[in-house]
């Protein structure tokens, strides 16, 4: 996914982004989700670099834990911009 995001340009560039990752994501058996925690803050650094406004939030618990609140908070994030 890094390589797709990082050699395509979109048609227009968001004006913020949020990022929201649970801080037990990245420790699975899964090898491909283990890099999960890398790989986004490498997307948020790539765009932020790109003079877009983002966030990294990283939240505890794993994917499911309290997703209405995450979700919540990244709306509010967002709609403060």
């Amino acid at each position: 996914m890094n390589e797709y995001i990082f050699s395509h340009e979109p048609k227009q560039w968001p004006d913020c982004m949020y990022f929201s990752l649970g801080d037990k994501e990245s420790k699975v058996r899964n090898p491909i989700l283990r890099s999960v925690r890398q790989n986004t803050e490498a997307i948020q650094s790539f765009f932020q670099d790109k003079g877009i406004d983002t966030v990294f939030q990283l939240n505890p618990g794993n994917h499911y834990d309290h997703a209405a609140e995450r979700t919540a908070a990244g709306l509010c994030w967002l709609l403060s911009r």
